[in-house]
């Protein structure tokens, strides 16, 4: 766990013991709360077995077909009262939300939830579990709508059936189970939206995503594959997502890596993306200062092998830029460790063509 995982989570243990205290049966001189009870999710054991025929109470078992457990559950009314069994929908990724109606470091990740379902609804299997037995379908509701929640999958934990299962512990925990029935990804804090949509954008679109690749730590933006066809030589391209473009379809030759003292067509530099390039682009006209330093940069890399372009780009908004395939870093006051912090970071290392020269 890194370190500013660490400190975020020991804020958001501190956060809920001030919230729980009030509601804790065990006196402070019985000894130190373990992380479980303090983030409130005392899970106890199912009262009646795992039926495992969804025939309407949630149940969860070992599957020979899957690599984690199946399991069966019904959503609540009113987000349609829905049956959902995992392995009977495995055509899509499943993601698997885990809450308690009074959880407010669970509602910036219920709201990226919701931009991802709009975004990718029909492609994903959208579940936010509910694991405080004490609450019921009208708690959950409320912290929807407090939230800002999506019109996916709302599902109360009866007994805790899922979160046991899958060995839940902590609040604000994320599973996702790819189209194999396999893990794909978990985490115990809050998931911000990009890396959610990285991580689920690989799984639908079947590669990929290192964990060097997309730094939740990161600043800037990860962006979803639009296709990457080959342009006719001359044409130009529109569709873009960004400007400087961090992905998509693009002139059929790259520019030979190197420093560039014109600009470059965004059609053409987009191909070097592909081919596990970076790009460091500036706004700026007639300051050589600001060149000088970013030619430094370029340089340094470029003599340990980094395919580096460094050129002027005068149509973006922004003053600098940081381009890798599919992720791109924007700012308007020149920042050398925001340099190196990408630099380092690796993020062009799953181009789709990364070995090319």
């Amino acid at each position: 766990m890194s370190s500013k995982t660490a400190r975020r989570r020991s804020r958001q243990e501190r956060r809920l013991r001030r919230i729980l205290r009030p509601w804790l049966l065990v006196p402070a001189a019985v000894g130190a709360i373990t992380i479980v009870v303090i983030l409130g999710i005392v899970l106890q054991p199912s009262s009646s077995g795992s039926s495992g025929d969804g025939s309407g109470e949630n149940w969860a078992a070992a599957s020979p077909d899957l690599d984690v457990p199946d399991f069966g559950v019904q959503a609540t009314s009113w987000s349609g009262g829905e049956q959902f069994v995992l392995s009977q929908n495995l055509a899509k990724p499943t993601v698997m939300y885990f809450v308690a109606a009074w959880c407010f470091t669970c509602i910036p990740e219920t709201q990226a939830l919701a931009r991802i379902h709009e975004e990718m609804g029909d492609k994903l299997n959208i579940l936010i579990f509910d694991v405080d037995t004490t609450e019921n379908e009208d708690d959950l509701k409320r912290f929807k709508d407090r939230a800002g929640g999506a019109d996916h999958l709302w599902v109360m934990d009866e007994g805790n059936r899922i979160s046991q299962a899958f060995g839940v512990r902590i609040l604000d925990t994320t599973i996702i189970i790819d189209q194999g029935g396999e893990e794909a990804f978990r985490d115990s804090v809050p998931t911000r939206h990009g890396k959610l949509q990285a991580e689920l954008t690989a799984l639908v679109k079947g590669h990929a995503v290192t964990p060097e690749y997309v730094q939740p730590d990161m600043p800037g933006i990860f962006y979803p594959d639009i296709g990457r066809e080959h342009l006719e030589p001359g044409e130009t391209y529109d569709q873009y997502l960004s400007d400087p473009p961090a992905i998509g379809s693009h002139a059929l030759v790259p520019a030979r890596w190197g420093i560039y003292e014109e600009p470059i067509p965004k059609e053409i530099l987009v191909h070097n993306l592909e081919h596990g390039g970076v790009l460091l682009l500036y706004r700026c006209q007639a300051c050589p200062d600001v060149v000088e330093q970013l030619r430094a940069f370029a340089e340094r890399y470029a003599e340990v092998g980094t395919k580096v372009i460094l050129a002027p780009h005068p149509t973006m908004m922004s003053d600098f830029a940081l381009v890798a395939w599919g992720y791109l870093d924007t700012f308007d006051e020149l920042d050398p460790a925001r340099i190196t912090q990408f630099m380092e970071a690796g993020l062009w290392q799953n181009a789709p063509e990364a070995d090319a020269e």
